[in-house]
């Protein structure tokens, strides 16, 4: 008799490549510690507006698709509609935005397409 592997045992997933849509030097880096030499405060992005880094940080972590999970938006769950890179503050396929949180247990911003975006917010992505 032959014994069937069981579905979670079928090793480890293959790598990812890199998305196609994101630039080269998208790669997230991370922001340096402590208090910026010019201001003496903190980090850029601390007081609610994410830093070029952390958008791409949060643009790899999306994958490249919205991270909407309103149910009331129309989709089941995730969104997941596929973004395009080039098309931030856009309106058309492929467009989208970032939405900026507060909450400090949470990522510091989100990866929302422009239809999730608007009707999130009540106003059309802004232009990069």
């Amino acid at each position: 008799m032959t014994e069937r592997a069981h579905p979670k045992d079928r090793g480890h997933a293959p790598a990812r490549r890199p998305h196609p849509h994101l630039p080269t030097d998208a790669r997230p880096r991370r922001p340096p510690a402590g208090p910026e030499p010019e201001t003496g405060g903190t980090p850029a992005g601390s007081a609610g507006v994410p830093t070029e880094a952390q958008i791409r940080e949060a643009w790899l972590r999306a994958e490249a698709c919205c991270e909407c999970a309103k149910e009331a938006h129309g989709h089941p769950g995730r969104c997941d509609q596929f973004l395009i890179w080039a098309e931030r503050g856009g309106t058309g396929r492929g467009a989208w935005e970032i939405r900026a949180l507060q909450d400090p247990r949470r990522p510091p911003c989100v990866i929302l397409c422009a239809v999730c975006y608007a009707k999130i917010t009540g106003q059309l992505p802004k232009g990069a």
